[in-house]
């Protein structure tokens, strides 16, 4: 499938930039300490509903947005708001009364419900999960919603730290990130499903974590990737750059 990249955007804790990004590919440590992720631009009644989750979504995706038309949203994330999941369970657990609000913004397409009424949107919204592939599923996604008419479609990839009692069997997170792409018509990007056993190696960037593994691509410092899929499979990235 093809497809064009207008414009992207990636976080994560000390990289807000493509020239953060470089830096952190080319070995840079990224900070240990959290930081507030900024949602200046909305309301303080609106920033107060948002997750850390769903402000990283916010933060990186809100520059791209259209406000002249319908502009899907396709938002992927493997674990989902799994801090507020958790918090939740413990309150079951302990026979405590759930909070309505929590309960509503705990739900998978909760992100893109708040996109919808925030940016005031009324084009599709939708929330995927994909293991590994979340990422190219979530592109998938967007390339159908292309075929359907839309001029453009946003995508946006997240994570977020995951909570200790969990830390045992999620260990694809390394760091919390986020990562929004402006796709549209177009032929200088490719992706390409191939069998995994046929490909080797596999990741030209293993710092990366699956959602982040197109940077690279993104920053021009190389035209092709190679992504281990979920399954028996692979995912094949190309950028062809105009000469």
């Amino acid at each position: 499938m093809r497809f064009t990249i207008k414009q992207w955007n990636a976080y994560t804790l000390g990289c807000s930039s493509p020239k953060s990004w470089e830096c952190y590919l080319a070995g840079k440590e990224l900070p240990l300490d959290r930081e507030e992720i900024d949602v200046s631009f909305l309301p303080a009644l609106q920033r107060r509903r948002l997750t850390s989750l769903a402000k990283m979504v916010f933060h990186v995706a809100w520059p791209l947005g259209r406000s002249d038309g319908p502009q899907p949203l396709v938002f992927s994330s493997r674990h989902g708001d799994n801090i507020k999941n958790l918090a939740l369970l413990v309150d079951v657990a302990n026979k405590e009364p759930l909070s309505p609000a929590s309960f509503s913004l705990s739900v998978h397409n909760a992100i893109t419900g708040l996109w919808s009424i925030y940016r005031q949107q009324t084009a599709e919204m939708i929330a995927v999960a994909a293991r590994r592939d979340s990422l190219e599923t979530a592109v998938i996604e967007a390339c159908l919603l292309l075929n359907q008419g839309h001029s453009s479609v946003l995508v946006v990839v997240a994570e977020d730290s995951q909570p200790e009692f969990y830390q045992p069997w999620i260990d694809d997170v390394p760091y919390p990130y986020a990562l929004a792409l402006e796709i549209a018509p177009g032929n200088d990007w490719q992706l390409t499903q191939e069998g995994a056993l046929t490909i080797l190696p596999f990741e030209n960037q293993p710092r990366l974590p699956a959602g982040l593994s197109i940077i690279s691509l993104l920053l021009g410092k190389v035209t092709e990737q190679i992504k281990r899929g979920a399954t028996n499979q692979a995912w094949r990235w190309k950028h062809h750059v105009k000469g």
